[in-house]
């Protein structure tokens, strides 16, 4: 399993590089021969870094005599002007590498940073962060990698990984209790199940099924508290309009995990840039 995973990167990595340079780089390739290069990766900001491991994979995969030393691991915390790592290596090779390397690493930390910033703000609870399957098509893996260094928890990577019965598959099976009486009928016992409900009354009747798990869906805070006043051994999630002004007080409610879709559909990148020596 990790092998085919360490397979899968590998070949995701190599189609970033493709797409960069289909035809190589023709505005390097007549002005560099066999000259070395040393190149430092720079934050501009403060931030978390994530994905400095897979910049390492990326430049072996080009020139495994290139050298990467991360000065800053993934999980880290970065100020502006720190340097995260140092390459060296044939001029052409890195400049193969450079900038499909600082879009990863950009993309990545700050995801990792803005992950870091909804930990923070819920440290003084028991409530855990966990991300969703709103990602970037193709770049799941990376996006969810970063959740993680930011002190997050992955939700399911895909379908086929939980069960998550929400209001199309209830509507299907006529009833929630129907529709987890199906899950668990036809679902292996290490596949947790999960279920979405909207009200006070959807909650009393999936918290007598075998659910494992029950998704307080888009519900204002006092329907939340109600919800969790009736709970006795289940898990309870919530998502829905969750930001860092609101975040804590749900938090506060009781609800184990929190779904923030936010932290892999926002556009924030950590500013870090590229010195050539």
């Amino acid at each position: 399993m990790v092998q085919q995973m360490e397979n899968k990167i590998d070949e995701m990595l190599n189609r970033t590089l493709e797409e960069d340079a289909p035809s190589g780089d023709v505005s390097s390739q007549f002005l560099f021969d066999k000259e070395m290069l040393e190149v430092s990766i720079i934050a501009l900001e403060d931030g978390i870094v994530s994905g400095i491991d897979y910049v390492k994979r990326l430049f072996t995969l080009i020139n495994p005599n290139i050298t990467v030393k991360i000065i800053n691991h993934n999980g880290m915390r970065v100020e502006a002007e720190n340097v995260i790592a140092i390459l060296y290596g044939n001029a052409l090779d890195l400049l193969k590498g450079c900038h499909v390397a600082l879009n990863l690493l950009k993309r990545m930390s700050g995801i990792a940073t803005l992950t870091k910033s909804y930990v923070e703000a819920i440290k003084n609870t028991d409530a855990l962060i966990l991300d969703s399957r709103h990602t970037t098509p193709l770049f799941r893996w990376f996006e969810k990698r970063a959740v993680v260094d930011g002190g997050g928890i992955n939700h399911r990577f895909s379908l086929s990984d939980q069960v998550v019965l929400d209001a199309v598959h209830i509507k299907q099976a006529g009833s929630i209790t129907s529709a987890v009486r199906k899950a668990v009928n036809h679902t292996p016992e290490t596949v947790k199940i999960e279920v979405v409900v909207n009200t006070l009354e959807e909650y009393k009747e999936a918290v007598l099924t075998k659910a494992d798990i029950i998704r307080l869906n888009n519900m204002p805070v006092n329907m939340m508290e109600s919800c969790i006043a009736h709970n006795h051994d289940k898990l309870l999630t919530t998502c829905g309009k969750i930001t860092l002004n609101n975040i804590e007080r749900i938090a506060l409610t009781g609800v184990d995990f929190i779904i923030v879709t936010t932290l892999t559909e926002a556009d924030t990148p950590l500013n870090i840039t590229l010195k050539f020596l």
